[in-house]
Parts: C-alpha cells; sequence; structure tokens
C-alpha cells in the first residue's frame, strides 16, 4: 500500500529499481488482448550494515555521532537506508527517563525519510511507544527498566541529523515519590 516506485509498461527494458526499505512488492497487471511470453525479474539482497548499540547505568548519553561515519557513507553510495538501534537496560525495579537535548532531522516532518521511535521492552509497532519525525521532540518516561530507540534514515536524509538523547534511571518509592539516581 506504498506509493509506487516505478509504473513499467512497453517493450524498452526497465531501469534497475531498489527499495529503501527491506520490502519491495511487484503487481502484475496485463489485459487480454495481446498474448506474450511474460516477463522475467531478478532481484538481489543489498547488505544492510548492523547499527546496534547496548546502554547500562544508570544515566547515559545516546547521541548520533556513535554512528560510525563509515556506515552513513555506505548507505549514502549503496542508496540504502540507515537503520539504527540503542538498546538500554537499568537495574530491574527501576525506570528511565528520556530527555532529548538536541533534536534535528535532515527532512523533518516528513515520516518516511526520517525518524526517531521509542519502545518499551518489547520491538513490536504495537509496543512503540513514540514516533518523533517532526521538529521537535519531548521527554518519554520508560515503563520498566528496560527501552529501545530507533533512529531510521533513507540515505537522501542523512546529513545535518543531529540528535542527543540523555536516559536517567529512578525508582519510584510510592505513588507520590520519585527517586533519580
Amino acid at each position: 500500500y506504498s506509493n509506487p516506485i516505478a509504473k513499467l509498461c512497453g517493450h524498452e527494458f526497465p531501469r534497475d529499481i531498489s527499495s529503501s526499505d527491506r520490502y519491495l512488492f511487484l503487481r502484475f497487471v496485463s489485459d487480454e488482448s495481446i498474448e506474450y511470453s511474460g516477463f522475467r525479474a531478478v532481484y538481489s539482497f543489498k547488505k544492510l550494515p548492523k547499527c546496534r548499540f547496548n546502554k547500562t547505568g544508570v544515566s547515559g548519553l545516546i547521541h548520533h555521532k556513535e554512528i560510525p561515519a563509515e556506515l552513513q557513507n555506505y548507505s549514502i553510495a549503496q542508496e540504502i537506508s540507515l537503520d539504527c538501534m540503542w538498546n538500554i537496560t537499568v537495574l530491574p525495579g527501576y525506570k528511565m527517563y528520556l530527555n532529548f537535548n538536541e533534536y534535528r532531522l535532515n527532512n523533518p516532518n516528513n515520516c518516511e525519510a526520517n525518524y526517531i521511535e521509542v519502545f518499551h521492552d518489547k520491538l513490536s509497532t504495537s509496543e512503540r511507544e513514540i514516533q518523533f519525525c517532526g521538529t521537535q521532540a519531548e521527554s518519554v518516561r520508560s515503563k520498566t527498566n528496560v527501552m529501545h530507540i530507533r533512529f531510521f534514515a533513507k540515505h537522501d536524509a542523512l546529513q545535518n541529523v543531529n540528535f542527543e538523547i540523555t536516559y536517567t534511571a529512578f525508582r519510584e518509592l510510592s505513588s507520590s515519590k520519585v527517586i533519580v539516581v
């Protein structure tokens, strides 16, 4: 149900097509007026670079500068998306605050081009807490001691990205008292 990348018809040999994500769907439509032998499509997979980080401790920093330059350059050169994930775990019984100290995406308000997502302990769309793709990001509070932050950008949305996120562990003593470590 995405926007079509290309519509190919006629007798000309089509150009190469690359998907911007890990999926590519092909839909064949024909009328019954002329019979030909059909068509053939050849595909290959581009290897996506791994971009994973694990964070622990009572506080820490997540920064766009942690993404190695060679990963960004590879994404741009190969025209593939960059998909990075930070897994944060604090002590059991604690929760955490995420605070965006800096936040700027290359293509704000274009959620297909670039975004930052925050997940609780499970990585699924239904467990996603929030997605930031506009011009501002707000603080987030975890439900457990585990959170995941995902940064996604298409190859042409990697320039001028700037984000810095601080996480801080805290423990709730009662419904009215909070201890920040």
